[in-house]
């Protein structure tokens, strides 16, 4: 399962008072919208069936149910969300894009690196890559990837390694985007390169231009 918490409630459109009755109705009425057999190339419609199903044989199931709700209760007492939802490569898509509008209209001393890197993280943690995977879908995998590309101008050169692995993990067998990806980091590797060499630099400067300054004042 995507989340470790899915509100089956939420799954199923039922109020936690639902009784078996209306679980049944639920269940027969979502598995339509979902069911493989109707959808059989559609990754984020099985995602949701293999759920639904799961919400009906808990809640309808005394034991798991009442495991589920206890749970359910120890989340609220925790200050966690019991509001937990199934993975949705469209919904992820919007996030990413999201993300790249806003960035796009900010410059860099107005963000927080560590922000940033957060949330690049966070969308592309092992869980959601396997997801986007199954999809199959490569045109929505490289809408993914050139969202979340442009945002990695923020970060610094370890953090930049660490999503731009992540993206090369994303991107899989797509050797235009894997191409693309290895040319961002060659081109972080030579602006991290100079930079190491820039404070040195300065400093070799400055005592060149004080042992001129004292030898200026010696001879004069």
């Amino acid at each position: 399962m995507f989340n470790d918490y899915i509100d089956y409630y939420a799954v199923l459109n039922l109020p936690q008072q639902a009784t078996i009755e209306e679980i049944r109705r639920a269940y027969r009425k979502k598995v339509m919208d979902c069911h493989p057999d109707l959808f059989p190339d559609d990754a984020d419609k099985l995602r949701l069936f293999e759920t639904v199903k799961e919400a009906y044989e808990t809640l309808t199931h005394p034991q798991k149910k009442q495991m589920y709700l206890e749970e359910r209760w120890r989340r609220k007492a925790g200050g966690l969300s019991v509001e937990g939802t199934v993975f949705s490569s469209v919904e992820y898509l919007k996030q990413c894009l999201a993300l790249n509008r806003q960035l796009a209209a900010m410059d860099a001393y107005r963000v927080s690196e560590q922000q940033i890197f957060q949330q690049l993280n966070n969308l592309l943690a092992l869980e959601k890559i396997n997801a986007l995977k199954d999809t199959k879908d490569s045109s929505l995998l490289r809408s993914v990837l050139e969202a979340l590309m442009p945002c990695m101008r923020f970060l610094s050169f370890q953090p930049f390694l660490k999503i731009s692995d992540l993206l090369m993990q994303l991107a899989g067998d797509d050797l235009l985007m894997k191409q693309k990806i290895s040319r961002m980091i060659a081109d972080k590797k030579s602006e991290h390169r100079k930079s190491l060499w820039k404070l040195p630099i300065i400093l070799l400067l400055t005592l060149i231009l004080c042992l001129l300054m004292y030898f200026s004042n010696t001879l004069s």
